[in-house]
């Protein structure tokens, strides 16, 4: 029984795999080739942020200010959720308000961390946990400081919504 599969990120390469938990491991199924994978594979973060012109791929994270600060004391970003669950949530470009939407809606004092994934330490994996079909990515350690492009203030409108944010992702709104 396979119960997830998901996108690593592996250098400057993407390796797609399926979770066996029988056997507990992960099961790869084709290296860099979308047209090898099984049923067809998701569109990648790097399609996603910037397509095949060599641009580097990015997701992004919503913390605290406060978070954030802490992380450059240690020199390093830990969510909590690394801790608990043992990955860090992140999103693409074209998820990040509608995450933000439903789960920090009217959240003051925000900020948004565009991850370099090629600039990681910790792989990148492709995936959901939650029973949809939608994969989201997670860092599966810390997020290194020097893989944060950039640190952009992400403030609720008077409405408490986020979707005037759409041109710090770089993606056009619905």
């Amino acid at each position: 029984m396979v119960s997830a599969w998901g996108k690593f990120h592996l250098g400057q390469d993407f390796t797609y795999g399926i979770f066996d938990p029988d056997e507990s491991c992960w099961q790869i199924l084709s290296f860099l080739s979308k047209l090898t994978c099984a049923g067809g594979c998701p569109p990648t973060g790097r399609d996603r942020a910037g397509g095949a012109g060599g641009s580097m791929a990015t997701i992004f994270h919503i913390t605290t200010q406060r978070e954030w600060e802490q992380a450059v004391q240690r020199g390093r970003y830990e969510a909590q959720s690394l801790a608990t669950e043992g990955f860090i949530h992140c999103s693409d470009g074209d998820q990040v308000i509608r995450v933000a939407n439903s789960i920090f809606r009217g959240t003051h004092g925000l900020v948004l961390l565009h991850v370099s994934v090629e600039k990681l330490s910790s792989p990148v994996v492709y995936e959901n946990l939650e029973g949809g079909g939608e994969l989201f990515p997670h860092v599966y350690g810390p997020i290194d400081l020097a893989a944060v492009r950039a640190v952009t203030m992400f403030e609720p409108a008077e409405d408490g919504t986020f979707d005037h944010h759409y041109a710090d992702t770089r993606i056009e709104p619905p």
